[in-house]
């Protein structure tokens, strides 16, 4: 089982290695129409050839056993995986790759050719014991011409233990950790992190995507207080390159202060103006965030005035090319199941009034589903996910445009799948009439919170 998982993880990353760039210069995105692709010459059949992990040197495997951590019903995010990183971090013209772990330690394997790696973590220093990591990235931070680490961390009440970490590449093998000298040691609860040129001063800053914690335990009211007035401490967060090692936190005063449970950000040019944009791709109740770069070194929110409509519970996000007409896409991925079954068995279904309630408050309309959005050009998004066939892909994570088959067109990839299964409808109900027993009887239900979640079923 480990084989395969770890055999499947390193052809995908792969992929990835190759086809995820995305361009340094925002002018460069200009609206001009791509030549028509050359007819390809991949015929039926695989794509992909699944590597041995025990020859590839890559046996990471990011195990989250529920006996050893809180509950979903404790802390939301607990199952939704970690992240990874690829990058030539010892300048030599091969990709090597940095996985973060949950409970485990994060791994950095250097590339030795020939599709062989080597864990170097300990001499490299980035492990990251004891931390709950989750997104990471890699950037040249600090302009010495060698690519940084920036790890995402949360899960703990404990600042300390989830302070960001900024690995700054010594150009050895080895990282020294430098988040708080940097002013990068962001202590929200982050998922992701996209480095990108905002002002355009040719240095990197940082958007940080956070999220607010103990969310079950407010009223709808008490979500919208926080919408409507968002504070700091629960905010995403971005972080101005000074260029002399330091980064300033002017998230208030560019605009960006909300309050969102944050899965996913695109940094882009999404309307051709030069100057790069941001998409936040937000879980639960609070809509996305598409924040339009307004070259003073402040955004606006415009979801609701360039999009249609939006995903319900997105979670991640990517943006392409799709049509080859020059203009940027965007696709958000989120938790509609492929057959009818699992759709009512382990989903809530759409709320009428809810839907119209999130609507009068001024959020943008939201439908439990993927969204496709075409890039018209004139400043506004076309939703076509349902015409694309590409609105449900059950309970979804990562998405990533990429031309797998090599005809000129970009190809969607969607990353799937869920440890258990939660919210299983039985499951819920089950629990929901003992923990109604359990609080008339006054006792302390934390004991059935955690089993509900060990105990919920084990997703197929």
């Amino acid at each position: 089982m480990d084989d395969h998982f770890n055999s499947l993880l390193v052809f995908i990353l792969l992929l990835f290695t190759a086809c995820n760039e995305r361009p340094t210069d925002p002018t460069a995105l200009n609206g001009t129409p791509a030549a028509t692709p050359a007819h390809a010459t991949w015929e039926e059949g695989p794509l992909l050839t699944a590597l041995d992990p025990h020859k590839t040197g890559i046996t990471f495997n990011n195990v989250v056993d529920p006996a050893k951590v809180r509950s979903p019903l404790e802390y939301v995010n607990v199952y939704n995986g970690a992240g990874v990183a690829i990058g030539d971090i010892n300048n030599d013209g091969l990709p090597d790759i940095y996985f973060t772990g949950n409970i485990s330690d994060n791994r950095l394997y250097l590339n030795k050719g020939a599709m062989e790696f080597e864990d170097i973590t300990q001499k490299a220093g980035v492990a990251c014991t004891g931390s709950w990591s989750n997104g990471v990235t890699m950037a040249d931070v600090n302009g010495d011409g060698w690519l940084d680490i920036y790890v995402c961390r949360a899960y703990f009440e404990d600042k300390n233990k989830r302070a960001n970490q900024l690995f700054i590449n010594n150009g050895d093998g080895t990282f020294t950790e430098k988040s708080k000298a940097f002013g990068l040691n962001d202590t929200g609860y982050s998922i992701v992190a996209s480095f990108f040129d905002y002002d355009r001063d040719g240095d990197p800053d940082l958007y940080v995507g956070n999220h607010p914690l103990n969310r079950s335990r407010l009223t709808y009211n008490e979500h919208l207080e926080r919408w409507n007035n968002p504070v700091h401490a629960t905010s995403d967060h971005l972080f101005r390159n000074n260029g002399d090692g330091t980064f300033t936190d002017v998230t208030k005063e560019a605009g960006v202060l909300n309050y969102c449970w944050t899965l996913g950000v695109v940094t882009a040019d999404l309307n051709q103006d030069g100057w790069l944009d941001l998409f936040v791709s937000v879980d639960h109740t609070e809509p996305d965030r598409y924040y339009q770069n307004n070259g003073d070194g402040t955004f606006s929110e415009v979801s609701n005035e360039k999009m249609r409509h939006i995903s319900f519970f997105s979670m991640g996000v990517d943006a392409a090319d799709i049509n080859n007409d020059g203009l940027l896409d965007l696709g958000v991925v989120e938790m509609l199941s492929t057959d009818n079954f699992n759709e009512k068995t382990k989903m809530a279904p759409m709320n009428p009034k809810r839907f119209w309630r999130m609507v009068e408050v001024g959020y943008q309309y939201q439908f439990m589903r993927n969204m496709l959005h075409l890039n018209t050009g004139d400043g506004v998004f076309s939703e076509i996910g349902q015409l694309a066939g590409v609105q449900r892909t059950n309970w979804s994570w990562a998405a990533l445009f990429a031309d797998f088959d090599n005809d000129g067109w970009k190809d969607f990839f969607v990353a799937n799948g869920y440890l258990r299964e939660y919210m299983d409808k039985d499951h819920t109900k089950k629990y929901t009439e003992q923990f109604k027993k359990a609080k008339a009887s006054g006792m302390d239900n934390l004991a059935l919170i955690r089993e509900y979640g060990r105990k919920a079923p084990v997703n197929p």
